[in-house]
């Protein structure tokens, strides 16, 4: 189903005119294919389209950077950590969450604190792993995202 909602966005993506702001389409395109390559559930052209989705967040960056730059360190992280480059991100995670709160874009803060978490719970950083994804829970829900709450305590067991 994942699948092919994003394939369904392309036109969105590809001929953006008229649509408004595309950058989070571009963001959520990224981290879904980037998860669907790190399952092993996606050919070769997933890792292009995380590369193109990539691009295409770095020059709208250059037009608008306070809206678009935590978006794409978020991206750039999510390759990074699938990659095994921990440090790149890590350096990445920090830096599109601090982006993202300056913006004021709580689902963007709240989403990098998760990925960010499940990030170092991969890599066994258990500690790191917890106050991220309780940073994560604390901002969903201040945004009023219950069910995501809710979904992340039953999927992580976090208190």
């Amino acid at each position: 189903e994942a699948c092919r909602c994003s394939r369904n966005c392309d036109d969105l993506l590809e001929n953006p005119t008229g649509c408004g702001d595309i950058t989070m389409p571009c963001l959520l395109d990224c981290v879904l294919s980037v998860e669907m390559i790190r399952q092993n559930r996606c050919n070769g052209s997933r890792l292009l389209r995380v590369r193109k989705r990539i691009r295409q967040l770095h020059r709208l960056a250059k037009e608008s950077p306070l809206n678009v730059m935590g978006k794409l360190h978020l991206a750039q992280a999510e390759v990074a950590s699938t990659c095994g480059r921990r440090e790149r991100a890590y350096m990445k995670y920090v830096s599109a969450i601090a982006l993202s709160e300056k913006s004021g874009f709580l689902f963007q803060t709240a989403l990098a604190n998760e990925l960010a978490g499940k990030h170092f719970l991969r890599f066994g950083s258990k500690d790191l792993a917890t106050r991220y994804l309780n940073e994560a829970v604390r901002v969903y829900h201040v945004w009023g995202a219950t069910a995501k709450v809710n979904h992340l305590v039953a999927e992580l067991g976090l208190a």
